[in-house]
């Protein structure tokens, strides 16, 4: 189970570049055995962003299913959330990578997972167009990290 938050600085939302193979992800990670989803978030967006979010929404819930791989899990599940205000100061370089921020049009090019690009784009547009609902996706994808097929609606 991972979550990911989705934070706005101003008018612009931050981005962490993993190093690993560079690229953009927005912040979150594992939830732990005593958390819930969005105490996971907050605390993630903390951890790796020097942010505190509050008004947390949940925005997308997300199955990601690979092809057998040793050094990846098969099936995961990604919840995303929004923050509706974050406090504090943005980091620019955490223990898990480079922080940036980026307008809605400065982001689409950047290196991602090409499934993290699709939720990443469908979390900001609904933030943006002020959508009620939540995304729901599923991404199934070759071993080799290849996207093969993908559905997400607005539920």
């Amino acid at each position: 189970m991972i979550v990911n938050c989705l934070a706005f600085v101003g008018n612009r939302f931050v981005l962490l570049q993993k190093p690993r193979r560079g690229w953009w992800v927005l912040p979150g990670g594992k939830v732990e055995a005593t958390e819930v989803w969005p105490e996971a978030a907050a605390r993630e967006l903390t951890e790796e962003t020097g942010l505190t979010a509050s008004g947390l929404e949940l925005v997308g819930l997300h199955r990601l299913w690979r092809e057998a791989r040793e050094d990846a899990p098969r099936d995961q599940v990604i919840v995303q959330f929004h923050a509706a205000q974050t406090e504090g100061q943005l980091l620019t370089q955490s223990k898990e990578g480079r922080l940036a921020t980026f307008g809605l049009d400065e982001w689409q090019d950047l290196p991602m997972n090409p499934a993290d690009k699709i939720m990443v784009e469908h979390a900001v547009l609904r933030v943006v167009r002020r959508q009620t609902g939540i995304y729901i996706g599923k991404f199934r994808f070759a071993a080799e990290d290849k996207l093969l097929d993908w559905q997400v609606s607005l539920h």
